[in-house]
């Protein structure tokens, strides 16, 4: 067996789609031995198609939303004096280390009270910790 069928890359993929993890694979030339494993992962639908690096940023949506959201929050979200004036600093994505520059609090404080956030669903996460309003 060649080991475009069984190499290292393809004993990760296994691993990570036992986890539930998303894989992603380049397709290779269908006469390259070395292209069977990502064509083998491709075919069984185990691995998302990607030819770029835009595809990869289009799958994990790393892309910037432009669009206006319609999304109404909940009518009944309590937020602290703290959560408040983080939130409000999310106008923009923000990265986790630039916020507690801006709050003048520690790193896990600010760490912290997104997770909350994120938990009662005003704010997500973004890819390269960064943080926007939901």
């Amino acid at each position: 067996m060649s080991q475009g069928r069984k190499g290292g890359s393809l004993v990760t993929a296994s691993r990570a789609l036992a986890c539930g993890r998303e894989v992603f694979a380049p397709p290779g030339r269908v006469s390259d031995p070395q292209s069977k494993g990502c064509l083998n992962l491709l075919k069984a639908d185990r691995a998302r198609l990607i030819t770029c690096a835009a595809d990869l940023a289009t799958w994990l949506e790393w892309e910037e939303k432009t669009a206006v959201k319609t999304v109404q929050k909940s009518l009944f979200v309590d937020l602290s004096k703290e959560e408040t004036a983080l939130y409000d600093l999310l106008k923009e994505p923000l990265s986790l280390d630039k916020n507690p520059l801006k709050t003048k609090r520690s790193v896990g404080q600010v760490a912290a009270e997104l997770m909350q956030m994120e938990l009662k669903g005003v704010v997500r996460s973004l890819a390269g910790k960064r943080f926007e309003q939901f």
